[in-house]
């Protein structure tokens, strides 16, 4: 066969694929991965602290991290990331936009890794969304949470600490994430087993999430709920944080050697 044909063949592969984009942000002892070939999720992979920086499995808390919306009138939820399209990215940062009726928005993610072995890390999401109809626009935001601490996914425990704050602990209680909602809070939240809010968001009935219970452990998952109206060209920015403190006892342990012995390296802070 002629080079021209395997050139037009291979033209023909490349563009009957589906292409979806895949971020790898990085900063300090962190990796974060964005895809997004839904319906697996958006971010879809967080690692702290791998071994001599080579990723492994063992080092992820997080299987799935999605957003969701849905307008009066809908029949379910839609995978809001269908909409929207990578409009740029620097090493620990990157940034979608989407237009979706009459409602605009900019989505910025932005790492924050510690320092190597130091279990610390965070990662922020500010979603900025503005009506640029002529009309007001009303609308429900879902952000999904699928976190599995230091990997395993049966043995965590989820509690809600009050508005817009939840942690999920490993089964020894050597691991803690907090998630935070900043700025303005969500309407409701739920706790479930895995994948209960996942399929519930993703079938073809409305989905509304209950706020409860306070706790639950096993394979668990959460989820918030934003019921937002906005005017005619206003304006509002929901941000969300994902963070892994030290443990308490490993902070204090660490607090008294640096008294005793003098080390008094000071070290960046990464608590939400």
């Amino acid at each position: 066969m002629s080079k021209n044909f395997y050139f037009l063949f291979l033209l023909s592969f490349l563009f009957s694929v589906p292409v979806h984009a895949v971020v790898f942000l990085a900063d300090g002892n962190s990796q974060l991965e964005i895809d997004g070939n839904p319906p697996d999720g958006w971010v879809t992979a967080w690692w702290v602290d791998a071994d001599n920086g080579e990723i492994d499995t063992a080092e992820n808390h997080l299987s799935e991290m999605t957003w969701w919306i849905r307008f009066p009138g809908d029949t379910r939820e839609s995978f809001l990331h269908d909409s929207m399209s990578l409009s740029g990215s620097t090493g620990n940062t990157a940034t979608f936009t989407f237009n979706k009726r009459d409602l605009a928005g900019v989505l910025n993610y932005q790492l924050e890794g510690g320092p190597p072995a130091s279990g610390q890390s965070k990662f922020i999401q500010s979603f900025t969304l503005t009506n640029i109809g002529k009309e007001a626009s009303s609308f429900s935001l879902f952000q999904y949470n699928d976190l599995d601490v230091n990997f395993f996914a049966d043995d965590d425990t989820a509690r809600y600490l009050g508005p817009g704050t939840i942690e999920q602990t490993d089964g020894d209680g050597s691991t803690t994430i907090v998630f935070k909602a900043l700025g303005v809070l969500p309407s409701a939240w739920e706790i479930a087993g895995a994948p209960d809010l996942l399929d519930q968001l993703d079938d073809n009935s409305l989905t509304t999430l209950n706020s409860s219970p306070t706790e639950l452990s096993g394979d668990v998952e959460f989820a918030l709920q934003w019921d937002i109206q906005l005017a005619p060209g206003e304006s509002i920015t929901l941000q969300t944080v994902h963070a892994v403190p030290v443990p308490p006892a490993l902070w204090m342990f660490g607090s008294a050697f640096v008294m005793i012995f003098g080390l008094g390296k000071r070290q960046r802070s990464f608590h939400a």
